[in-house]
């Protein structure tokens, strides 16, 4: 599941692309919002955002078609001192290997392990010599591979990359060492009050036939079986070139990034092949309007909450992400105002729109005294009930657009890369990349308000608590 921020990106590239990101965005939206809530508590309108421009993106985005891909390539040729690349295999995530829990995880842990003819000292050296940032990562739906470096280093860059995802040495000498690793991450969490919480709502969201039913105790009673064979069979069918899209960005030309995945990608044409089929997203929960609480001995209750979405190929998806941010993103959201600001009962809370190939979510978390937990539930059900019966203002939605129109930034290859990631998953065309800010300008009132009337249904709520007894809701 990918957390998009402010909830404009649908899917940002990495994790680590998405922990960069989000810093910035959260600065941003504190200092936004803490004026917002400095004027509601000493009575001061909020003025209305004047004459708000989107100035579309200017970015040169050429597509570049080679063999071996379906997709064409996007690269956008910068002036940047850093080439950033990303390549995303679609459909070759965790839930393609549901029959073997962990065995994925164990994968990507051993991939930087050796390499071609290096092995992991020579490959860490040749790494850090070069200064190329090199990250491989997994998801629910997907796998894929990050490149950070200077335009001197770019062909050095793929060569590793592509020793990395054809010819990884997987050392059976380091198998046991992280398997061991992935068992002790696993049991130290187990006592985590957030953990818990997120196993009990999967047990909730997903039954357990679905594809993204992976539970931890899948994982401890399986990741000490495998052996290097088990790995090579996952090995083989990740990396299939015939479900790759690529986006580059840097002061590199055409020519280079050509010949550089014409290279790469007829060499995994030839080792790897997988049969994974792409899958249709719903937004149905398997329950809907459930409580579960779970004893334990913490001083704050943690709540979590879980809605039904908005399908991301919808026409409706637009407005549903703009009426998250007044429900629940920053300090002026309604439920940070109502839930904090009136009547003190969390410290922080908020929401965000969670997308994956197989399920679109509203997700929400607070804490709160043990006391509270049934009041808390209770103002959480009313500011839904109040989205859905009387919608946004005026005012919310200027501000919102206000919000948008200042928070994007394209200023390096990295968060132009990470933007077109998002444009890529979302489907838009490469022409109407520079004018998709316009899905948010363009929105009307009583268009927004239409869905917030059809998508936001607070008997449609399922709560999760983990904290001590009086949490329980009676």
């Amino acid at each position: 599941m990918c957390f998009y921020p402010l909830q404009l990106w649908p899917m940002t590239a990495t994790r680590h692309m998405k922990k960069r990101i989000a810093c910035g965005i959260v600065v941003f939206s504190a200092l936004l919002s803490g004026v917002i809530v400095w004027k509601r508590a000493h009575n001061v309108a909020i003025e209305e955002p004047r004459n708000i421009v989107f100035q579309e993106h200017n970015l040169d985005i050429k597509e570049i078609k080679i063999p071996s891909i379906d997709e064409p390539i996007w690269f956008v040729k910068t002036k940047n001192p850093t080439v950033a690349v990303f390549v995303c295999f679609r459909n070759e995530g965790t839930r393609n290997f549901k029959d073997k829990p962990g065995g994925l995880k164990l994968l990507f842990a051993l991939l930087m392990q050796g390499a071609g003819k290096r092995n992991t000292t020579e490959l860490k050296n040749v790494l850090d010599e070069n200064d190329i940032n090199f990250s491989a990562d997994i998801g629910r739906d997907d796998s894929s591979f990050s490149i950070y470096v200077v335009p001197e280093k770019f062909q050095l860059a793929m060569d590793i990359a592509q020793d990395v995802l054809i010819h990884a040495h997987l050392p059976e000498e380091k198998i046991k060492i992280f398997q061991q690793e992935i068992e002790d991450d696993i049991n130290q969490a187990k006592g985590s009050p957030c953990v818990i919480a997120g196993k009990e709502m999967a047990k909730l969201i997903y039954p357990p036939d679905h594809p993204y039913y992976i539970t931890d105790d899948d994982v401890l009673n399986n990741i000490n079986k495998y052996t290097k064979d088990d790995l090579l069979e996952i090995y083989k069918q990740l990396f299939d070139p015939r479900n790759a899209y690529v986006i580059i960005a840097g002061n590199i030309s055409d020519e280079e990034v050509r010949q550089s995945f014409e290279k790469l990608f007829a060499e995994l044409k030839k080792h790897k092949v997988s049969s994974f089929a792409k899958v249709k997203q719903k937004t149905e929960m398997q329950k809907c309007g459930e409580f579960n609480h779970i004893d334990h001995d913490i001083p704050q209750t943690i709540v979590l909450f879980t809605h039904p979405g908005v399908k991301s190929d919808s026409n409706d998806i637009f407005a549903a992400v703009l009426v998250n941010l007044v429900l629940g993103n920053g300090m002026n959201s309604r439920l940070f105002v109502e839930l904090r600001e009136k009547h003190g009962l969390v410290y922080d809370v908020g929401t965000s729109i969670t997308e994956s190939d197989m399920l679109c979510l509203i997700e929400g978390t607070a804490g709160t005294d043990p006391r509270n937990v049934n009041k808390l539930i209770g103002k959480i059900k009313d500011v839904f009930n109040d989205l859905a019966e009387k919608g946004i203002t005026q005012e919310e939605l200027d501000f919102q657009k206000k919000r948008i129109s200042d928070s994007e930034d394209l200023s390096s290859a990295h968060k132009i890369v990470s933007f077109l990631a998002g444009c890529r998953n979302k489907k838009v065309p490469s022409s109407r990349v520079n004018s998709y800010r316009n899905n948010f300008y363009n929105l009307k009132l009583k268009d927004v308000n239409k869905v917030a009337r059809k998508s936001f249904d607070s008997n449609k709520l399922t709560f999760v608590t983990v904290g001590r007894a009086g949490g329980k809701n009676d």
